[in-house]
């Protein structure tokens, strides 16, 4: 009787052992899989989210180029308005240019110190003041990093400047004054800083010293821009 009991025990030892043996696989098993869900899981959101990415910058690119293909037609017509202004048409200096660019001579897009001086030197402004002799004329190009606020124009805007500094004679100093009209009423952007007028027995002397401006000309690309995950 005792040992029948005995192998009755040791079937049933048997039977748990067994039992939590496939238990115990049953739990990796499970773990495996759910381990394996959440890495697929997140691997899924992560593309999801880089797709967004995508189909955003994708969305951008098109609604600009959408918004500037859509103010083509106004622009056009703008510079067309522009170019039959007879304000501008009266101040060319180019006969074979259109008038809009009277606005750009305005503002340069480089220093340019050499046309900057025979504008200074020209019929229109030193000499053609009648009187007015040119004794000399000075270029001091700034550093191009140089930014300087042009508040006649507008208050948030900026410009890169030009020094220049001249000096004239005259017998009276109304030929001055309409030397200074003339700068004060050129296209090209002057600010005067300093004027130093001395009399002379026979001649008067005025040196002035100023600044032009001019405003880097804007590039326009086209590229590929890169979205990282």
């Amino acid at each position: 009787m005792s040992k029948v009991q005995d192998n009755i025990a040791i079937r049933k030892r048997a039977q748990i052992a067994k039992a939590n043996k496939v238990m115990f696989i049953s739990v990796a098993i499970a773990s495996a899989v759910l381990s394996l869900s959440v890495v697929c899981s997140y691997f899924l959101i992560q593309k999801l989210v880089f797709n967004e990415k995508i189909l955003s910058e994708k969305q951008h690119t098109v609604s600009t180029l959408y918004n500037d293909n859509s103010v083509i037609n106004q622009l056009t017509n703008n510079i067309r308005a522009l170019n039959s202004n007879q304000s501008l048409i009266s101040n060319q200096t180019e006969t074979d240019g259109q008038p809009i660019q009277v606005i750009l001579d305005a503002l340069p897009s480089s220093s340019n110190s050499l046309a900057l001086g025979a504008s200074l030197q020209s019929s229109k402004l030193l000499l053609g003041v009648s009187g007015l002799n040119v004794e000399s004329l000075s270029m001091n190009d700034t550093s191009a990093n140089n930014s300087t606020t042009v508040t006649s124009v507008a208050s948030s805007s900026s410009a890169n400047s030009i020094g220049f500094s001249f000096t004239v004679t005259a017998t009276d100093n109304k030929s001055f004054y309409d030397a200074l009209v003339k700068l004060e009423n050129s296209i090209r952007i002057i600010n005067i800083q300093t004027i130093d007028i001395q009399a002379g027995s026979t001649t008067n002397t005025m040196t002035v010293n100023g600044v032009a401006y001019y405003q880097p000309s804007k590039t326009l690309n086209l590229y590929n821009k890169v979205v990282k995950p």
